[in-house]
């Protein structure tokens, strides 16, 4: 019988995120092989891992760039010794053997497309919720079974190069860059706003914190907003997303984060983003809310 596996949620997680762990794992994956489970595909990996720089430029320049995602899952068998490289999210524990790691994925963040990974490293360092980009070749399907026993089949890519990455890195890719690099300092603190990416299907705003003051500093997301013309835009509840701000920032503390939205229209010029109040220990200190007005390219 197939093993079962349960997602280690972090306890801090939203509500609706849990919702939606609830319902990804009943539609689409936690499942393994009948033979024993992702690690038996050590025995029928060769060993392709590479290591110096010529080498991996070297498999780069067989990607078929002509490649989707969906094309190659809807049928893998089809596309065996197809180079690809895919970013995505560890969505459950990997299993190990002597020969490699074997991991499960989504492509992108997304819970509806995951695919399986074998890598003959076995001391890669990988864990559930980590994002990567995987270099390697499709070797087919990889037949199992989900939580309540239903046949799945996923594709299988054995891994060339993997490398340690980040969700913006890995979701949709943008299409617009907007470097802003404007400051908003109060009281010793100070918001950057950095960038704006627009890709396809979300707006990425990159945004760095820095306290210079003696005090803690709260600084909360929750209630930022993006607005272009007439239109409102409120910041997306993602799932495993290593990227967020910190919420209360010590003194002397750095910290970056991406808040994503909905997409924007990419030919409507003018954004603005309000990142809200920030407030300090010192309650005689007086904050205003920070906005700052972008202009895309």
């Amino acid at each position: 019988m197939a093993n079962k596996r349960k997602i280690d949620l972090k306890k801090n997680r939203w509500i609706i995120a849990l919702i939606i762990v609830v319902i990804a794992i009943g539609a689409y994956f936690i499942f393994s092989s009948k033979e024993g489970g992702l690690a038996s595909l050590g025995k029928t990996l060769p060993n392709l891992p590479v290591s110096s720089e010529s080498d991996i430029n070297l498999l780069k320049s067989k990607i078929n760039k002509s490649l989707s995602f969906d094309a190659v899952n809807a049928n893998p068998d089809a596309y065996k010794g197809e180079v690809v490289e895919w970013g995505g999210m560890v969505f459950s524990d990997p299993e190990r053997d002597d020969s490699g790691v074997y991991l499960q994925m989504y492509y992108g963040d997304s819970v509806d497309k995951a695919f399986v990974v074998g890598y003959k490293k076995p001391d890669f360092q990988v864990k559930s919720d980590d994002f990567l980009k995987v270099l390697g070749v499709v070797k087919g399907s990889f037949e199992g079974e989900n939580a309540f026993g239903a046949k799945l089949k996923r594709t299988l890519i054995e891994a060339g190069y993997i490398e340690k990455s980040t969700r913006s890195a890995v979701a949709s890719p943008a299409e617009m860059i907007a470097q802003v690099n404007k400051d908003n300092s109060q009281n010793g603190f100070t918001v950057t706003l950095e960038k704006v990416e627009i890709a396809s299907d979300e707006t990425r705003v990159f945004v760095r914190l820095k306290n210079d003051s003696s005090q803690k500093i709260n600084f909360y997301t929750f209630d930022v907003k993006l607005t272009q013309g007439s239109k409102q835009f409120e910041h997306k509840i993602l799932l495993n997303n290593s990227e967020d701000l910190p919420s209360e920032i010590l003194p002397g503390i750095e910290a970056k984060g991406v808040i994503v939205f909905d997409a924007v229209d990419k030919n409507s010029k003018n954004l603005k983003v309000f990142l809200g109040k920030p407030t300090g220990e010192d309650w005689s200190q007086k904050w205003e809310d920070i906005t700052f007005e972008i202009t895309l390219p």
